[in-house]
Order: structure tokens, then C-alpha cells, then sequence
């Protein structure tokens, strides 16, 4: 049995910003987005950041190596260039 939580938002008071790592050392980012204040979000992943400050989230995700302004994700950009 799982002890993960579940995380159910639903409609912010403000957008939030979020970040999914593949371990608790948060050494590489997993995936990323912001939930806005019309949009529910459910997850029983983890570790999971939430920021309410949109720099300090872009911040945190250039540190490693994402630009977040990018339309593409770092992989599929590169896939999409080379193709």
C-alpha cells in the first residue's frame, strides 16, 4: 500500500506554479506548470514543489537548465531541430 498524498486543487485564489522532481534530493526536474485560477489540479505525485512567486519558480527551473518561456520542452526541442 502507498503512502503517497494525493493533491487535489482546485481554482487558486492566484496562479500557482509548479515543479515535479524524480527524487527527494531534487536533483533533476521532472516536469513542470502553473495551475491558473480556473483550473483544478489531482496528483498523487511526488516530490512536488508549489511556488506562488513566478521568478522564483523560473529561477529554480534555469538553475536546471529549463527555460520555462520556451515553447517546446528541453528534449523535444532538441528531437524537433534534428529532425
Amino acid at each position: 500500500m502507498s503512502n503517497l498524498r494525493k493533491i487535489d486543487l482546485c481554482y487558486p485564489n492566484e496562479d500557482l506554479y509548479w515543479i515535479l522532481w524524480t527524487s527527494d534530493s531534487k536533483d533533476e526536474v521532472l516536469s513542470y506548470d502553473t495551475i491558473t485560477t480556473s483550473q483544478c489540479f489531482v496528483s498523487d505525485a511526488e516530490p512536488i514543489d508549489f511556488y506562488t512567486d513566478r521568478e522564483v519558480w523560473k529561477n529554480i527551473l534555469e538553475e536546471n537548465g529549463i527555460d520555462p518561456d520556451s515553447p517546446f520542452p528541453p528534449d523535444s526541442k532538441k528531437e524537433v531541430l534534428e529532425n
